[in-house]
Formats: C-alpha cells, structure tokens, sequence
C-alpha cells in the first residue's frame, strides 16, 4: 500500500542502552521508508549524550540525535521535550508518532496538544500500577507522575499503537475508542537461517528482565538432571548484574562449568553464536510488565531457526510454536521438551524450520508496515 505522507517518529532515548528505538522505531521507518513515507526519527540520547546533534542514516533512514541542553535540573527535561516537540514540528510533518507515552514523549505529547498535527502514541511496555514505574529504582515523584503521565498522552492521542494484545485491552479499557487502537507487535526482517546447530547446547539470549536469577537456576537444574552433557550458553547481562548472582549460585550447586557467559554482543554477532547451540529457552514469569511487553529478542531466536521453548506469558504466546510453550512456572515440562530437542536434531531442525516460516508469515517488518498505513487510512489519517 502506498500513500503519501511526512512522517516524524520521535523516541523517548538513545540508540545504545536501551532498544526501542533500534529494536522497534527504526525498523517500523525503514519499512514505511520503502513504501514510500517521508520518515524521520527524532531521538533525545540524553543515556548516550556523545551522540548529541549526531545525525546518522541507518536502514536508509535519517535518525537525528538532538542536542542535548546543559545539566539544569528539571528544567533541562522541559528543555529536552521542548526540542523533541520543536524538531518534529520543524520536519512539517503531516503525523507525529510518539513512542512511549511517558518521559521525554508523554511530555512532548502535551505540548504538541494544541497544533493541529495529529499525533499517534506508541506503547510497548507497561509503566503504571504493577509495571515500570513500581519496579524500577525512580524518584518518588517521577513514580507518582508516570502513571498519570501515561495515562494522559494515551487518552489524549489521535491513534494509539499497542505492541501487546494486553496492552490494547488496557487501553481500550480506558475508554479509548476501540478502532483507534492498533495492536502493531514487533517484527523481524527476513533474517538468515542460521540454527540450530549441532552443539548439545541450550541458548539464552537475555538482560534478565522476564525472569530472576534462581528461576533460571531451577531450570538449568532440571535440564542437567535429564542430560548432563548439556551447556547452557547465555548471550546478554543483567541491569544489575543477575547474570554473576546466577553464575555465583550455579557454581555453590556444582553446576557452574556448564554454563557459558558471553556478555552483551551486536545483535547479529549474539545470533550467529547462539544458533549454534540446538535450542534456545525463553523463561518468562507471568506479571503485568511480562504480559505487556513484546520481546524482539525472542522474534529473533525464531526468525534464525532456532526452535524456543518458551513459558507461555504475553506475546511469547504469538511467536513460538504452540508444541513448544509450556504454563509459566511449569519448570519440569520445560526441561522435558528441552531435553527431547537435544537429543533428536532432526527434530530440532524441524521445529526450528517449522517455527521460522510461521514468524516470517505474520511478523515481517514490511507486513507491520503495511497494517499500520491500512490502519491511517480506516481512521481517516491517511
């Protein structure tokens, strides 16, 4: 579908510490960018600030990191959301998509409130009661803003995008009209088929959000009491460190030199060395945060062949194969189909074959693309 439209995309921070805006902004410009759209993403790297005024072309489009102001507290978030709203505006936009509805892009939401530019929130995650905001270490204050905040700029939007069906669900239940929400999941570009490998490993590609330390501890157990020759090789770290709290309590349970920590990788080198091994885990405690997030992460594990066993929590429901997820907390039938893959790979190849083709038929980046203008179009935006 094409139609002609200028398109800003501002996100909520920089490129290198967190992935919204790789994992998901850009990729949704790249695809829109070759239908077509005049796109541009707009980022404030106020977590990367050596990237303040960079502008770069990733994926054949223009990412502008703005320049960051001087460190004047709380005035210089004002100062910040000021210039993301100045910056879309400037590009003479005919939409603003605003990609996260707290922060730096719930306040640019507000203050955008009174042009006539329509304006269109991303939500990808969970911020409010039993989300973000009581689990991360914030101020007091900015706990007591950001549900407020949230719900604002997601009940004041022209449009909303929800990248969970539970996200949808919660914003329809504010009152939000219903045809005005889209559920827009993150995607995959048509990704080599790399897995699984011939190792008798397990992969584990993580920061250790979805699950804790001894969770993981409690299924390792099990896959090693089923198949001892196995080896977990885990590519990513922790926020705080739960990777060496893991490592610490495998090695007190006599288990620790069957584990393998890579440590944070490019997302491309990490995929390479996790095909490698025959199949990959997704533990997932069911909460509210789990339930509302997309995992990109997990969407990659499948677009390479590797087949997941998966704990059945939120969108890991959509991505992995049904044969292959298993009720949260149900650790024993986990290391069951774990086991079962390590030991028959060709089994392994064919459920990782199986799983890819299903992901590549309904998550494709250029697909998501193309149900995001249909969606303009059926609300009259486009």
């Amino acid at each position: 579908m094409k139609i002609e439209l200028r398109l800003a995309m501002a996100g909520p921070f920089g490129l290198r510490v967190k992935g919204t805006a790789r994992a998901r902004i850009i990729p949704l410009a790249s695809a829109l960018k070759k239908m077509g759209i005049e796109a541009k993403v707009l980022i404030p790297p106020w977590d990367s600030p050596k990237d303040s005024g960079r502008t770069e072309v990733i994926g054949g489009v223009e990412v502008h990191n703005l320049r960051l102001p001087g460190s004047i507290p709380l005035i210089r978030h004002l100062l910040i959301s000021l210039s993301l709203a100045r910056n879309c505006l400037a590009f003479r936009p005919d939409i603003i998509w605003l990609f996260k509805p707290v922060g730096y892009t719930g306040l640019a939401a507000a203050l955008l409130r009174p042009f006539k530019v329509p304006v269109i929130v991303d939500a990808d995650d969970w911020e409010g009661k039993g989300g973000w905001a009581e689990r991360n270490p914030y101020p007091l204050l900015w706990r007591a803003i950001m549900p407020v905040q949230e719900r604002w700029s997601l009940t004041h939007a022209d449009a909303v995008t929800a990248a969970s069906r539970t996200l949808q669900s919660i914003i329809w239940s504010m009152g939000f009209p219903e045809a005005k929400v889209l559920y827009l999941p993150n995607g995959v570009e048509p990704l080599p088929l790399l897995g699984p490998g011939q190792q008798k490993a397990v992969a584990l590609y993580t920061r250790f959000v979805e699950f804790a330390p001894d969770d993981l501890l409690k299924i390792w157990t099990k896959i090693l009491e089923k198949e001892p020759e196995a080896e977990l090789i885990i590519v990513g770290k922790g926020f705080k460190g739960e990777e060496e709290e893991f490592l610490t309590k495998a090695a007190q349970a006599g288990i620790g030199g069957k584990v393998r920590v890579m440590g944070w990788m490019e997302r491309d080198e990490a995929l390479a060395l996790l095909a490698e091994a025959r199949v990959a885990i997704w533990p997932c405690r069911d909460n509210l945060i789990n339930r509302a997030k997309c995992p990109a992460k997990l969407a990659e594990l499948v677009g390479v062949g590797l087949p997941v066993v998966a704990e059945a929590v939120g969108e890991a429901s959509s991505y992995v194969l049904p044969e292959l997820l298993v009720d949260s907390g149900n650790y024993e039938e986990l290391a069951e189909k774990v086991v079962m893959l390590l030991r028959d790979g060709a089994k392994a190849r064919e459920l990782g074959a199986k799983g890819r083709e299903r992901l590549l038929s309904s998550f494709l980046w250029d697909n998501l693309a193309d149900k995001f203008l249909r969606f303009l179009e059926e609300i009259g935006l486009g």
